[in-house]
């Protein structure tokens, strides 16, 4: 009887399973093919369906084979949705096994493939990416900060949860700018969930993924952030300078965040957040100018007359009273704690109510998005205009004044600034999103 190794001649019958416990319920139907004759390759297509009512839930999968009547065995040669033991969102999904790389077969011999998924979502709180394999793992707990791991070879990322919230700040808000669109405020809302960076991608992190470190604040600095990386750098100037008339979260093969998805190899969405999202994140819940829910307002008239003048007459008042919040020295780094010299390492200051620190200050935040300037609007996972040459970023930095580091603030920057040979952006870095479609 002929062994097959390289082309794997069988015919592949499907087996379906189902965890169930007391709730939620998950259905799996699979369908596969050989890509016979040349090679031992099996696509399994798969779906996975779930009682539980939370958007984009989250699915632990296990994959096995059958030959003959035998007992099952793992598949062990696995790459696309699935293929690291979780898997996001409902719907089909694709993961390939090259059988012939797995394990022998014989042509008269018959393999039955099967999967199992469970609805883990409820304990789906954390991920945590480990950077030297690429392998992921799903907790309820967070990241120990005094393990230097969880900020050089691991990266741990939150689930936030969809919700409405209202951008821009209100007019008596310290910074509130009258005249400029994105301080109006309005009402967003984020329908599906996703996971965002506990923290700022690290110098030692980048590292690990690039090989690289570009960083001209703080060089060698390894728990600092990251720092002059441009949007291009990130997704690409071509494909991935194509947002948001492609939503499909489609980058260049030569950027960041090609390494990451290649490198994980799950299906996984590993992008920039959108502004929107960004914003969600950061305010937790909170309406106020910091994500603590401390309020940041104009200080009133004692005379009770209705002039601010009598507060801030001048001009540089006014800058005395922008440039310095006693909130923000427990929240995060900008000019007055830092003495404009250099970031900070991260996780230092007090996280917000969902755990994720430095939302404010330290380097400001690449969002996927371009920067609103008027016109048209959308409400509902706002992809952001359609055009325009700039990107946004969020959260201050260590070189700002107090006022551009509030929730609402944001700052419109060419796409290119960071790349090399451009003007340098040390006060700029990002967040890692995991994007759940």
């Amino acid at each position: 009887m002929k062994t097959i190794l390289n082309v794997l001649l069988l015919t592949v019958f499907c087996l379906s399973a189902a965890v169930f416990g007391e709730t939620p319920v998950v259905n799996v139907s699979v369908s596969c093919h050989q890509r016979w004759p040349w090679n031992g390759k099996v696509d399994i297509d798969y779906k996975v369906e779930t009682t539980n009512e939370a958007t984009s839930p989250v699915f632990a999968v296990a994959f096995f084979g059958k030959i003959d009547n035998g007992e099952p065995f793992a598949l062990q040669s696995l790459k696309g949705e699935g293929s690291r033991g979780y898997v996001f969102g409902s719907g089909v999904k694709r993961v390939t096994w090259n059988a012939s790389a797995d394990k022998p077969f014989t042509t008269t011999q018959k393999l039955s493939v099967g999967v199992t998924a469970q609805d883990i979502t409820a304990n789906a709180k954390y991920i945590c990416l480990t950077l030297s394999d690429g392998s992921l793992n799903i907790s309820a707990n967070g990241p120990d900060l005094e393990n230097e791991a969880s900020k050089t070879t691991q990266m741990w990322f939150r689930r936030v949860e969809p919700g409405t919230f209202v951008t821009g700040s209100p007019e008596n808000e310290v910074g509130h700018k009258k005249n400029a669109a994105a301080e109006v405020q309005r009402t967003l809302t984020v329908t599906k969930a996703f996971y965002l960076g506990v923290l700022e991608v690290t110098q030692a992190q980048y590292q690990n993924i690039t090989g690289k470190n570009p960083s001209t604040s703080s060089p060698g600095e390894l728990l600092c952030p990251v720092n002059n990386v441009s949007y291009y750098d990130l997704r690409g100037s071509e494909l991935g300078s194509t947002w948001p008339q492609n939503q499909d979260y489609r980058i260049d093969t030569n950027s960041v965040f090609h390494i990451i998805r290649s490198f994980v190899d799950n299906g996984m969405i590993f992008d920039l957040p959108t502004d929107a999202q960004w914003e969600l994140a950061c305010r937790a819940g909170t309406t106020t100018a910091w994500n603590n829910g401390v309020a940041w307002l104009v200080p009133e008239d004692p005379d009770n007359e209705g002039d601010e003048a009598d507060v801030v007459e001048t001009k540089e008042e006014e800058a005395a009273v922008q440039r310095h919040n006693d909130n923000l020295d427990l929240l995060g780094w900008y000019s007055d704690n830092t003495d404009y010299t250099r970031c900070q390492n991260v996780g230092q200051k007090l996280p917000n109510a969902l755990g994720l620190y430095d939302m404010h200050g330290n380097v400001w935040e690449w969002c996927i998005t371009r920067v609103y300037r008027g016109g048209a609007y959308t409400s509902i996972d706002s992809p952001g205009p359609a055009t325009g040459n700039t990107r946004s970023l969020r959260g201050g930095a260590w070189d700002e004044w107090a006022v551009r580091a509030r929730s609402a603030r944001r700052f419109a920057c060419d796409p290119s600034r960071g790349t090399t040979g451009n003007m340098p952006t040390s006060s700029v870095g990002f967040r890692i999103a995991i994007i759940i479609q």
